[in-house]
Parts: structure tokens; C-alpha cells; sequence
């Protein structure tokens, strides 16, 4: 079972939006999906992100899009840090 949490995102406009994040300790990169990056207003750059496999599949695509996000917990109190991230 995968653990999550309820995020605030901050959109364009720096205006909070809810999320939901899964959390992975283990996890070498942070994803958001497109669909979730254009609703919020992110600036996004393109990028060619490829992943080498086996001899069975040599290349995996891994992300096309790059962006930036600040998020913080959705409890969040005056005095809180945020957090940044950029997203593949």
C-alpha cells in the first residue's frame, strides 16, 4: 500500500490548490502529471529524459515536460516552511 498526503500546490497565481502526493522514500525523482501541471498554470520546458533498460526495451521515456512547484502541507500555519521542488 502506498502512503499519501493532501498537498497545497501553489498555482500561477499563488493561489493554494489541493493535491494529493505519494509518498516514497526511497523515490530518486518527484512526477506530477501533465494534466495536473497545465490546471495549475505551470510553466513547463521540454526536455528528452530516457531511461536504458535491458536488451529487450533499450530506451523508456521517461518524462517530456520540466517544471517547478512549491507546495506545503494543507495544515499549513503562519511560520511553516514550503517547500520547492522541480518536477520531471
Amino acid at each position: 500500500m502506498l502512503a499519501t498526503a493532501v498537498v497545497m500546490l501553489m498555482d500561477r497565481n499563488m493561489k493554494a490548490q489541493p493535491g494529493r502526493a505519494f509518498l516514497d522514500s526511497g523515490s530518486e525523482g518527484s512526477f506530477i502529471t501533465e494534466s495536473y501541471a497545465k490546471r495549475l498554470g505551470l510553466t513547463r520546458q521540454r526536455i528528452s529524459c530516457v531511461r536504458d533498460l535491458d536488451w529487450h526495451h533499450p530506451t523508456l521515456e521517461i518524462a517530456k515536460w520540466t517544471t517547478s512547484v512549491e507546495f506545503r502541507s494543507r495544515f499549513h500555519l503562519p511560520g511553516d516552511e514550503k517547500f520547492q521542488l522541480g518536477y520531471v
